[in-house]
């Protein structure tokens, strides 16, 4: 039921849904954000951005419901994409993104010493997917998580920054109990935290990929085993995918807002030629240069000494 203080044309304005097609590329994607079912305000909000490292993914969440989590979010998502479009192509992904993350928390930190006392608290949650030469960059602070499923196997990329998270890695909790722990909303990290940094990870795309990035009021309401089924139905679209996602969310209750992003690459995406080394990391080009410059010198040294 809506809240009596909400109209239906407030709550449609909070409602986000985007597909994108990548004819050329085979990589598709489509955006859900969602206010759910109980929730006066979307603090959700979801983005894409073409930058010079590539493209970029995001889902963002206002921590908890507190004051200023809306304004948390939504500026996230700004300053993210300000900070990304000025980073020159050269740049290592890794670092750009952390360096992004940084900056973001000094926007959000100006803005709370700038704002009203309820805007003191603001944080949010960040889940995001770089694709960069054939590799999705992964990063999150918070509960918003990454999976992928591969071959019809799903697997959770990121692990909650929350306490009941903890608890399960210490062997104090079962992934059932904490469903129902009275602690499963509190976090550990998130944007908003002067010293919280970015938990990062890169991972090879191959044909046939499908990346979930979604908030906890998908993860939450909907059993993951429902999740994995939506992502692995034989020929469906991305935007098929998110709606099946989201009608799952609000027929769950939805008792949160709703964030779903769903990328895949199709049967046409061939990976990026990237050359390596033995260890596996890419060489830059200011690398191949220095390496050529140095066996030339050494072809030279050669020729002279048998002349």
């Amino acid at each position: 039921m809506e809240n009596e203080e909400t109209t239906p044309h407030q709550r449609a304005s909070q409602i986000t849904s985007v597909d994108y097609v990548g004819e050329s590329t085979g990589f598709s994607s489509s955006l859900r954000c969602h206010p759910g079912l109980v929730r006066e305000e979307n603090q959700d909000c979801v983005g894409r951005f073409q930058i010079p490292l590539g493209e970029i993914f995001l889902v963002l969440d206002g921590v908890g419901g507190r004051s200023g989590g809306a304004r948390a979010s939504t500026l996230g998502l700004e300053e993210y994409g300000r900070f990304l479009a000025g980073l020159p192509t050269e740049t290592d992904p890794l670092d750009g993104l952390q360096r992004a993350t940084t900056w973001v928390k000094e926007r959000l930190e100006e803005a709370k010493k700038s704002g009203p006392p309820e805007m003191q608290e603001m944080a949010s949650t960040v889940a995001l997917v770089l694709i960069h030469e054939g590799v999705a960059y992964i990063g999150h602070i918070g509960d918003s998580r990454v999976y992928r499923v591969r071959g019809g196997q799903g697997t959770q990329l990121t692990r909650d920054h929350s306490v009941v998270e903890r608890m399960i890695v210490e062997g104090l909790l079962s992934e059932e109990q904490a469903q129902t722990h009275p602690s499963s909303h509190i976090l550990t990290r998130s944007l908003g935290q002067p010293d919280a940094s970015l938990e990062l990870s890169s991972h090879q795309v191959r044909a046939g990929d499908v990346m979930l990035l979604c908030s906890d009021g998908l993860w939450a309401y909907v059993p993951a085993a429902e999740v994995q089924q939506a992502l692995v139905k034989p020929g469906a679209s991305t935007a098929s995918i998110a709606d099946a996602l989201l009608h799952l969310a609000l027929a769950g209750e939805a008792g949160d807002n709703i964030s779903v992003v769903v990328l895949r690459a199709g049967e046409a995406w061939k990976e990026a030629n990237r050359t390596q080394t033995s260890t596996g990391k890419r060489i830059s080009q200011k690398q191949l240069l220095a390496a050529l410059a140095i066996t030339m010198l050494l072809a030279g040294a050669a020729a002279y000494l048998f002349l």
